[in-house]
């Protein structure tokens, strides 16, 4: 395990905002559409302790292993890999799909990250669904003419969805988020999409389609599995991939305590009541949808809720 250094601690993020067409009013109520919020991503400014002011990236460079963990800069060296975000979709997001690492680096150049990502539901209205996948049976050649003609809908599974739902979309994965959802959604640190279809939204508002990355990069036999996180008290293991880890912890009167090995950091998103989260030297006060990053160096910590919370936590 990495000694912690005294100046490294816990830490928050300013929060960024996108405000896209498809958004709503739950994110920053006052200012509509709000559709994202960037709630820990490389470019965030430190919001406290010693190094406010300094962006993620700016201190990852400056602690390296002691904040990524040595598992995380043995595979992608010094630079924060995954990106946390809360998405309020008041309409339907465009039918979208991303490239794998290795299509991302031949398609947009060096150094560029792919995108699987993982959706965890935290607020569905009736009947809410999304599209994720291609329906078995049909081959890359019709997936191909149905993208050129604007019939892909056709081909793409709609699947139910319901609170406290999650689901894994790896790369190459067809998807597209519905209306009425609030969304957890964690990924690699990418910002590649390739636009399917978007519903006949004017392409002058910057909205364009991208039919031939799109055809590149879709995959047949990517099919989702939408599943229902548990409930009972403890930390649960939701999901796990090449690129990231979820865990849901739901507290009652008894705190829940982790020790981290030096291996990854930990990102803790509370989404449901309030949380103390505290170690040596160090406490934060989070209240519903704040994060908090946890470098890899902290021995220790402790989750505490009067009242009892419910928790997302992220590592690499």
């Amino acid at each position: 395990m990495q000694k912690l250094d005294s100046s490294l601690i816990p830490f928050t993020l300013d929060r960024q905002y996108r405000d896209y067409v498809w958004g709503g009013s739950k994110l920053r109520p006052g200012h509509v559409p709000t559709a994202e919020v960037w709630a820990v991503y490389e470019t965030n400014a430190v919001t406290s302790g010693p190094h406010t002011g300094l962006t993620l990236s700016e201190l990852v460079k400056e602690y390296g292993v002691n904040l990524l963990g040595s598992k995380v800069t043995a595979r992608i060296g010094s630079r924060f890999p995954i990106l946390v975000k809360l998405l309020d979709c008041n309409q339907w997001l465009s039918l979208q799909v991303h490239p794998d690492d290795r299509q991302a680096e031949v398609m947009e150049g060096k150094g560029q990250f792919g995108k699987t990502e993982a959706w965890y539901f935290l607020d569905v209205e009736k009947k809410a669904e999304i599209l994720c996948g291609i329906k078995e049976g049909v081959s890359k050649t019709e997936i191909e003419n149905s993208v050129q003609n604007g019939t892909i809908l056709n081909n793409t599974d709609r699947i139910s969805v319901k609170k406290g739902d999650y689901v894994l979309i790896p790369a190459g994965t067809i998807h597209a988020l519905g209306p009425g959802l609030l969304v957890y959604e964690v990924q690699e640190s990418s910002d590649i999409t390739y636009r399917v279809f978007d519903w006949n939204r004017p392409a002058s508002e910057g909205r364009k389609l991208h039919i031939d990355q799109s055809i590149r990069v879709i995959n047949p036999d990517r099919h989702a599995a939408v599943q229902a996180s548990p409930t009972g008290e403890a930390a649960h293991k939701i999901l796990s991939c090449d690129y990231f880890q979820l865990e849901k912890i739901v507290t009652g009167n008894n705190p829940v305590y982790t020790e981290l090995d030096g291996t990854t950091f930990h990102i803790l998103t509370v989404i449901c009541g309030e949380s103390e989260i505290a170690g040596e030297g160090w406490s934060f006060d989070l209240a519903q949808y704040d994060s908090l990053v946890i470098p890899a160096c902290t021995p220790d910590y402790t989750i505490k809720s009067s009242s009892g919370c419910e928790i997302l936590r992220a590592s690499a």
